[in-house]
């Protein structure tokens, strides 16, 4: 708790003195993340939605920056059973890692993505969809972080 709050606290000095740099967005992303985790969901949701505009303004809406935000709206869409809304986060997301130059299609972070993609589609009862889904993300977890590792386990 104490941390979220020391967090925000820097995030509103660095909107203050009027930074928008790509680290104020990341920032803004774990904070994020930490409100994500305590359920502060209405907070988490409004910095992750502030990270996002941020990181299009600064790097362009198609930028590999805005990968991991959208993977975090997904995140905090599919904690509070928002699964439809959780679901193009995950798939934009997927797809910007699959065609990022410095991520691609054999990085754990998109084995990640594409698991997460894959439960909350079979979540929403599309099992056919989500099968091949959980495929590639395991077999890329399985070839980037090995198969006894725990990600490779948990998808």
């Amino acid at each position: 708790q104490w941390l979220a709050e020391a967090a925000l606290k820097l995030v509103r000095a660095r909107e203050e003195a009027g930074e928008e740099t790509e680290d104020t967005a990341r920032l803004m992303a774990e904070c994020g993340r930490l409100l994500t985790l305590l359920a502060r969901y209405g907070e988490a949701e409004q910095l992750f939605r502030r990270a996002l505009a941020m990181n299009e303004r600064i790097t362009g809406p198609d930028h590999i920056n805005a990968a991991p935000v959208l993977n975090c709206l997904g995140d905090l869409y599919r904690a509070q059973y928002r699964l439809q809304e959780a679901e193009p986060h995950y798939r934009k997301a997927a797809i910007m890692f699959l065609n990022a130059p410095t991520v691609g299609p054999n990085h754990w972070r998109t084995g990640l993505v594409i698991g997460e993609l894959a439960r909350t589609v079979k979540d929403l009862g599309r099992l056919d969809e989500a099968d091949p889904l959980f495929r590639q993300s395991i077999a890329i977890l399985a070839a980037t972080r090995g198969p006894e590792h725990n990600d490779t386990a948990t998808h």
